[in-house]
């Protein structure tokens, strides 16, 4: 069974901890939310089924659970970033030109044969990548002189 979204637990825990009340039934939050209580049973329902059948059930009791669960769904959401590969000036300096680069990374000095079995990596393919930018940034700058 699918739980309700975190935004949506976040919503009603920041409302039932904003409430003065000390009895909130969910026709209390249904006033401060601005939802239907049937809507809000219905969600509240996950946390204990009683909620849909006694309209009169304190939601209140509710909310360390639904703290639990936004904490637990917080924590699965959190997606970890992989480091950026950053390519440095001495990194692009090594090779004068795509050419360079291609001859070096393609190529067998032994041989002069092209090896179709090498492939690059995100650190080569930034490398390439700036030096495609500068092969066209010096391209504009000569069409602008003309």
């Amino acid at each position: 069974m699918n739980g309700p979204t975190l935004t949506n637990v976040r919503k009603y825990i920041s409302a039932i901890k904003k409430s003065p009340r000390k009895y909130l039934t969910s026709e209390h939050l249904s006033k401060e939310l601005g939802l239907f209580p049937d809507v809000i049973n219905r969600t509240l329902s996950f946390f204990d089924p009683l909620v849909n059948m006694d309209f009169t059930y304190d939601v209140r009791t509710l909310l360390p659970a639904m703290e639990d669960y936004a904490a637990k769904l917080a924590d699965e959401s959190k997606k970890t970033r992989q480091p950026r590969v950053q390519v440095s000036k001495k990194e692009v300096a090594a090779f004068e030109s795509i050419n360079d680069f291609i001859f070096k990374k393609y190529i067998f000095e032994s041989s002069g044969l092209f090896n179709r079995g090498a492939e690059l990596n995100d650190a080569d393919l930034r490398v390439l990548k700036k030096l495609v930018m500068l092969e066209l940034s010096e391209r504009k700058s000569k069409k602008a002189k003309k």
